[in-house]
């Protein structure tokens, strides 16, 4: 059940009614539920969705790609580069309206840098003659920030519009749970900090320490691994961020007593001076 979110989907709507091209990005943390709204939005609707993959190789993620414009049929005839494939789709756009979506972005921009410039290209030279709408979605903030909106990014002054996706408010996360209590509601609000996949593992049929005991602390259920899940996929050596959580979780409030327990206690990190941030170096 989708819950919330009206105001994103007027904006997109209002969009798509434009019988001109429009780009709008989206972005936001991850399990903020930007795939979730981009579904909602074009379930009714001509659409192409994609989805780039972390560290996939990029003529594979063109193999998904081609299969993705081609209503992912096996036997669809596959692109030789992303050139190609955005000829397509602008072939598909000037016949019907037509939204193009590229789910996390940044990765396929891992996979080839030069996807952007690309794109660029056929937003000015081609896309821009139709009204087709194209939504390009990452979880990656400061890439979305730098590569997509920025005035250094070839994309800069195409987007027609843009939606910076935040955690949901409490009136609304109470709806994911309506039979618990108020103060329960509240409490669970405080410990999903408002993030719609972590409110959707709450049971309102169980109260709410069973809740919390069942996703927090039972090492088989979704939330018990993800802090640890979510750092792994940001940072390629994630230890010394997991280092400085379990610090403060352990008390550890003012920075010289988060740099106690890193680099002077026993943690494995003490020796790795070398990723001192600067902030712990000006000290």
């Amino acid at each position: 059940m989708f819950i919330g979110r009206q105001k994103e989907l007027d904006t997109l709507n209002k969009q798509y009614e434009k019988n001109e091209f429009s780009f709008i990005p989206i972005y936001g943390r991850r399990r903020v539920g930007k795939t979730q709204l981009i579904e909602e939005f074009i379930r009714d609707k001509r659409a192409i969705f994609f989805t780039g993959v972390n560290k996939e190789h990029y003529k594979d993620q063109i193999v998904r790609l081609s299969r993705a414009i081609f209503d992912n049929s096996e036997s669809s005839p596959v692109f030789s580069d992303f050139d190609k494939a955005m000829e397509t789709v602008y072939q598909m756009a000037g016949k019907e309206k037509l939204i193009f979506v590229i789910d996390e972005f940044p990765y396929l921009v891992g996979a080839n840098g030069s996807v952007v410039s690309i794109l660029q290209q056929f937003i000015d030279l081609k896309f821009l003659k139709t009204n087709m709408m194209l939504i390009l979605a990452g979880s990656s903030l400061s890439f979305m920030e730098n590569q997509v909106l920025s005035t250094q990014s070839p994309l800069y002054g195409r987007r027609t519009g843009q939606i910076k996706l935040l955690p949901v408010d409490f009136q609304t996360a109470r709806q994911f749970a309506p039979k618990l209590s108020k103060l329960d509601q509240a409490v669970m609000y405080g410990v999903t900090g408002g993030i719609p996949k972590y409110l959707t593992l709450f049971d309102d049929n169980l109260s709410l320490d069973e809740n919390l005991k069942s996703q927090f602390f039972d090492r088989n259920e979704y939330l018990f691994e993800e802090p640890g899940n979510l750092l792994k996929q940001e940072y390629t050596d994630p230890s010394l961020y997991q280092a400085i959580i379990t610090a403060i979780a352990s008390g550890g409030s003012q920075m010289k007593d988060i740099f106690t327990y890193i680099f002077k206690g026993s943690h494995p990190m003490k020796k790795k001076n070398q990723w001192l941030p600067l902030k712990m170096k000006a000290r």
